[in-house]
């Protein structure tokens, strides 16, 4: 598979799948169809090659990456989802928070990866799910917005309310076992606990660049 570039802004939504930078899906439809198996079909979706490594979301079923074309109503996905019928589709559209991507287990983003954080303030802590990680995977904060458009500080914090409000008493991040993942440009604050944890189970090459840790009191 190639390479794909997910976004994260405060302006889409989880509902989106995630590979594109605007607020709204590029393609939807209300008639998905899944058996339990990887195949996914729609009869008015018109699937075409250059939607393969595209992130879909099947409302209920979770995200998942297009992995082959098929035909036109016909494609298959990075999982399995459960079986269903008359399911809405999301291909595309910047997705609302950080875990949308990095806690999505469907193999939906994978190593060599980059995803684009959009300047905001980003209240949520996050267990690593994605798998299989054996090249440098990027999640980096889009500080000036030449990808997302949206230009400042990325802020990522364990305070889940506000920022008087007590932080969560979890990790901000929680590696999981997780290799070869890189951060760049995010301001980090943690709460309650580390703002890394990597004690669950270890994680090899992993990278901070140009990010600021803000660690609990």
């Amino acid at each position: 598979m190639a390479a794909l570039t997910a976004y994260v802004r405060k302006t889409g939504s989880d509902n989106n799948g995630g590979s594109s930078t605007g607020t709204s899906p590029d393609r939807t439809g209300t008639d998905g169809v899944t058996n339990g198996t990887t195949t996914f079909t729609s009869l008015t979706a018109s699937f075409t090659s250059a939607d393969v490594d595209k992130l879909i979301n099947v409302v209920t079923k979770g995200r998942y990456r297009i992995a082959t074309f098929v035909n036109s109503t016909t494609v298959t996905l990075s999982g399995s989802p459960s079986a269903g019928s008359g399911l809405t589709w999301n291909i595309g559209g910047a997705v609302l928070t950080i875990g949308a991507i990095l806690a999505n287990a469907n193999n939906a983003f994978q190593s060599d990866d980059t995803c684009y954080i959009g300047a905001c303030t980003y209240r949520e802590v996050v267990t690593i799910a994605i798998t299989s990680l054996v090249a440098e995977t990027k999640i980096v904060g889009d500080v000036n917005g030449s990808k997302t458009g949206d230009a400042g500080a990325v802020i990522w914090t364990a305070y889940l309310t506000n920022d008087k409000t007590a932080a969560s008493a979890s990790s901000l991040i929680t590696m999981n076992g997780r290799d070869y993942l890189t951060f760049e440009d995010i301001i980090l604050i943690g709460g309650g606990a580390d703002i890394v944890n990597v004690s669950t189970a270890s994680s090899t090459n992993f990278t901070f660049r140009r990010c600021v840790w803000l660690p609990p009191s």
